[in-house]
């Protein structure tokens, strides 16, 4: 099952804890070119949580993650959205936006792995977060390793 083009929160999912769970920290915008972080909900009306997210044609698993442009009238602010510090590996708010495999984990939870689409054989490049900020993580699969990051996609139709 994909997931449908529209507007999103993005909440981590601790390892350590079973859905449903309240709280939880979701990624956050700034500004252009600075790490998208995690923290603890907020509630404006224009939310820098709130997520664009949007199937890429050729890959119906691979989506842009962008910030909502409402309405789109094709012109106006430069729209940014996940890309990457390549020197740091954060995930950044950026206008070199990458596409991103989202892999379904759970389909009651809305849960999904976020991955670069680049990696090494017997690996993913997974979104996890590190001292607060989104990084990519590179991880090895096969027996005995831990379980993978996780993301809940939250629709903004269903927000409080």
């Amino acid at each position: 099952m994909s997931l449908s083009n529209g507007n999103y929160l993005i909440r981590s999912i601790p390892a350590n804890v079973s859905w449903p769970f309240v709280g939880g920290n979701y990624a956050t915008r700034n500004e252009i070119n600075s790490p998208i972080i995690a923290q603890p909900k907020i509630s404006t009306d224009d939310s820098p949580q709130v997520w664009r997210v949007e199937t890429v044609s050729s890959n119906s698993n691979t989506y842009k993650i962008t910030q909502p442009i409402n309405p789109n009238i094709h012109i106006g602010p430069v729209i940014g959205g996940f890309g990457i510090d390549a020197s740091t590996n954060n995930v950044i708010l950026s206008t070199t936006i990458l596409d991103w495999v989202l892999t379904l984990v759970n389909a009651t939870e809305n849960s999904y792995i976020i991955q670069s689409q680049d990696h090494e054989i017997g690996s993913i490049n997974a979104v996890t977060v590190e001292n607060s900020n989104l990084v990519v993580q590179q991880i090895g699969i096969g027996d005995n390793k831990g379980p993978l990051p996780q993301w809940q996609f939250i629709s903004q139709d269903n927000l409080d």
